[in-house]
């Protein structure tokens, strides 16, 4: 009653929609493979895809399994094999599914033919209760209702049906060889009617026919409905749209480009079933998926190399529907087509609302709304660059854009309502940048503040430097993040813990979205002014599993992140400092004595005048680990030492930020000859004080930023007997 009270609704939701022109269109962020072979959704909503593992092709691909909770336009990747070709997969609900293997020792080393899920798909384990025959692959799963699932198979057998009428706590095996030679796709309509597709006769010598059958009693008798008259041909997919009427694909299984291509079609709730001719005699076509959202409508695809295509008229006429889009060449076509997208199924919901899975995930609906989106060539560009923005939206097919770009002017060429347009900022800093996607069904705008950091040629840092991430602001004027996906996460401040003080900077990797990656940006530095150059940090991490791959790397730029090269790297087990022990499945937060100092070698860079870096942090792409904590970076002349400088001058300075005056205090144990210099934002000194043998004991010197100041950033640089370091202070209105 359940499954049947949730579909009611579900086709009563789409009903009253819209009744707009239905369109298809490519999921901008679903997997792509040589073809998913089987998507599923329990809700429109909530779906799963699934694609083979194929080690056997020019470029292997692993198998996997992704799933979405918004319709298809985010996805998430919870398997990725080296060895199992996904084949099908079908859930009871939003916890309990299964998933078929093709169980070939010849394309696959796993020989496992059916996986079961409780958790929603992260985890998956064999069903190991089959009795007798046992399958040796799984080619469809039909889910009947939240208890009652039919899985069956193989294509070119043996032909074997498991049944469950308890979610799978038993299964029944049935040897479907006295009716058929293989099994490919099944339709029931309940508990104890419905149709299975495949073949008869020996696949191996190409002497198969078509075949579909019939029960109505549950499996345990079946009835010949139909086979074809022709050799080395197989029923593929089977849809009804409606109790009476019913359509399925026939597959050629030969070589031969010169021949006729059919498909089935039934008018009597399959009682019977007529062979009709699919394109014109001698037009070959690799049938496969088929799919109709009314008696009329529908769809047949599948060959890698032509398009999909669809008829209005019950199949007596079919033309290409180029709107699934297209794909990279094919490697293997004959013509060097884009246009086959390869789609192997299809799932319905209600009258305005279909999923088809091939080369991706297509959706066909009517307009919707767009989710707006956009990305930039770089985010970090150098003074006077030109940066090259792209729409990225997702959710429909945006016919207008309009931009919004403060602080920058447009190359030559360009307007703000190009689709890609271009543009040069001249002034150092952060800009915001916003944009509006527009389609037939409405338009959606969006800002990201803060986007560009813009560097100048001149470094924010001339002397020695230290970031403790007590005063500091993520993003800032100092520090700039960003993460590769929509909802991965970004490094923020915490006051949870630190390495020292109170405060440092975390990422939640324990709520990450697999694969995604979070930068962390530095501000820039004049190496060569600091002389014999060091970068240390304090770092703690922690595993959930020791089979998580998270990975952590810093990465510097001499030219305002054109390019990075990597400076230090870390992975997996080795990853997690000798300072915490053992893995952790609830979020990690360390003590201070978790905390291990690292120092990076950048000798390589010591010259540079303009130096920046990038510490990256690179989420596992199945399952992430925990958090990650950085605290205490130091860049500082090797030979001297930062902490050796601010130890001998006692330095502190406050209030900071301030909106008065600020402090600058030392407690000398002896003379020193100090000089300070106060620099802005553009490198320009507001003010030095000039050389001074500073006496022993302590010594106040009190900037007014009454006199002299603007609100904004400053540093204080200090030379300390020839010997630098440099201090940010914030002056406020």
């Amino acid at each position: 009653m359940k499954k049947k009270l949730f579909i009611a609704i579900a086709i009563f939701a789409c009903v009253t929609i819209s009744r707009a022109q239905l369109s298809w269109q490519q999921m901008i962020a679903a997997p792509k493979s040589y073809r998913c072979d089987d998507i599923y959704f329990t809700t429109p909503k909530q779906g799963w895809v699934i694609s083979p593992f194929y080690g056997y092709a020019r470029i292997p691909k692993p198998g996997q399994i992704y799933k979405t909770n918004d319709g298809g336009v985010n996805w998430q990747l919870l398997v990725d094999s080296s060895k199992t070709f996904f084949r099908s997969i079908g859930f009871a609900d939003s916890l309990t599914g299964w998933v078929g293997n093709l169980g070939d020792s010849t394309s696959t080393p796993d020989t496992i033919p059916l996986y079961h899920t409780n958790d929603g798909g992260h985890t998956w384990h064999p069903v190991t209760n089959i009795p007798s025959p046992h399958p040796k692959g799984i080619c469809g799963i039909s889910v009947v209702t939240d208890s009652i699932v039919y899985a069956y198979g193989r294509f070119y057998g043996p032909p074997v049906l498991l049944k469950t009428i308890d979610k799978g706590a038993t299964w029944t095996s049935i040897d479907m060889s006295p009716y058929a030679s293989g099994l490919v796709d099944a339709h029931f309509f309940n508990k104890d009617t419905g149709f299975v597709t495949g073949c008869i006769g020996n696949p191996a010598t190409n002497q198969q026919q078509a075949l579909i059958l019939s029960t109505f009693d549950g499996g345990a008798t079946w009835q010949t409905r139909h086979t074809s008259t022709r050799l080395d041909e197989e029923v593929w997919k089977i849809s009804f749209p409606s109790r009476n009427i019913g359509y399925a694909t026939i597959e050629y299984q030969g070589t031969s480009l010169n021949i006729n291509t059919y498909f089935l079609k039934t008018t009597d709730g399959g009682l019977t079933w007529t062979d009709m001719p699919f394109l014109a005699p001698g037009t070959y076509y690799d049938l496969q998926g088929v799919g109709f959202i009314n008696d009329s409508t529908g769809w047949i695809g599948g060959d890698p190399c032509l398009p999909t295509y669809k008829t209005t008229n019950g199949g007596t006429t079919w033309n290409p529907d180029l709107s699934f889009g297209s794909r990279t060449v094919y490697p293997d076509c004959y013509n060097n087509s884009t246009q086959g997208v390869e789609i192997n199924r299809f799932r319905v919901f209600g009258d305005t609302l279909m999923y088809g899975s091939g080369f991706t995930v297509c959706r066909l609906s009517a307009p919707l709304v767009p989710i707006p989106n956009f990305k930039a060539s770089s985010t970090l560009a150098c003074q006077d660059a030109t940066v090259t923005f792209s729409d990225s939206t997702i959710n429909t097919h945006v016919t207008g854009w309009q931009w919004s770009f403060p602080g920058a002017t447009l190359a030559t060429g360009s307007t703000l309502a190009d689709s890609m347009p271009r543009v040069i900022y001249n002034t150092p800093g952060r800009y915001p940048v916003s944009y509006t996607a527009s389609t037939t069904k409405g338009s959606a705008s969006i800002t990201k503040t803060n986007y560009i950091n813009v560097v100048t040629s001149t470094a924010m840092y001339n002397t020695a430097f230290t970031e403790g991430f007590e005063t500091a602001t993520i993003p800032g004027v100092d520090w700039s993040v960003s993460h590769s996906s929509p909802t991965g996460k970004d490094f923020t401040v915490t006051n949870s813990t630190a390495a020292t003080g109170t405060k440092c900077v975390m990422l939640n990797n324990y709520a990450n979205t697999p694969g995604d990656t979070s930068n962390l940006i530095s501000p820039t530095f004049n190496l060569l002014a600091i002389g014999s150059p060091v970068l240390k940090f304090s770092m703690s991490y922690q595993q959930k599993a020791t089979t998580n791959v998270d990975k952590f790397q810093i990465f510097s730029s001499t030219n305002c992140g054109a390019t990075w090269v990597s400076r230090f790297a870390r992975s997996g087990t080795a990853l997690q400092p000798i300072s915490v022990t053992g893995q952790s499945t609830t979020s990690f937060t360390p003590s201070p004595n978790q905390f291990t100092t690292y120092t990076v070698n950048i000798n390589g860079i010591a010259s540079s005048t303009n130096a920046m870096f990038r510490f990256c942090f690179m989420a596992d792409e199945v399952n992430p680990g925990n958090n990650i904590y950085l605290d205490d970076i130091n860049i500082y002349n090797s030979t001297v030492g930062i902490e050796t400088i601010e130890a001998q001058i006692g330095l502190q300075i406050y209030p900071n930020p301030t909106s008065s005056n600020v402090n600058l205090v030392f407690d000398l144990s002896e003379k020193h000859n100090i000089v300070i210099s106060v620099i802005d934002m553009l490198g320009r000194v507001v003010e030095t004080n000039p050389v001074q043998n500073y006496p022993s004991g302590q010594t106040h010197l009190t900037i007014n930023n009454k006199a002299n100041y603007q609100p904004g950033i400053y540093f204080v640089s200090i030379d300390v007997d020839g010997q630098h370091i440099s201090k940010k202070i914030v002056v406020q209105q």
